[in-house]
């Protein structure tokens, strides 16, 4: 098992454990934040507590987020922090900040688009599924 590094050069944190591992990008000065990737691994539980954290402070001092979700495959345990996720930014949009989503998926990928679509009902906040 590999461990999580993190790096941070100019407010850009990103946390990974490996090639075909999930990738997680908190752009802070563009109130953006990116999660790519192969979510299945072992420790993708600090990665998603790290993700909702680093969230929380940037709207103690920002307006606004935007966060793009592109996954190669993930598993049922995915699917918890994505909706502890959108619960976290369901939250910040009621209390008046600006919060968006993206879920990319490949054209030929019908599950990830379907769930795409499927996470898109509990959003109260703007949701956009892109179809690469």
């Amino acid at each position: 098992m590999q461990t999580q590094t993190t790096q941070e050069i100019n407010h850009f944190d990103v946390y990974h454990s490996g090639q075909r591992s999930l990738a997680v990008n908190f752009e802070r000065n563009f109130n953006r934040a990116s999660i790519s990737g192969h979510s299945i691994s072992e420790d993708i539980h600090n990665q998603y507590n790290t993700l909702i954290n680093d969230t929380i402070a940037h709207f103690a001092i920002s307006e606004d987020l935007v966060i793009h979700l592109q996954y190669a495959i993930f598993n049922a345990t995915t699917v918890k922090y994505i909706f502890n996720l959108i619960k976290t930014l369901n939250k910040y949009h009621k209390a008046g900040k600006e919060v968006k989503m993206v879920w990319y998926a490949k054209s030929d990928d019908m599950d990830m688009i379907e769930t795409g679509f499927d996470f898109k009902e509990f959003c109260q906040f703007e949701y956009t599924v892109k179809i690469l």
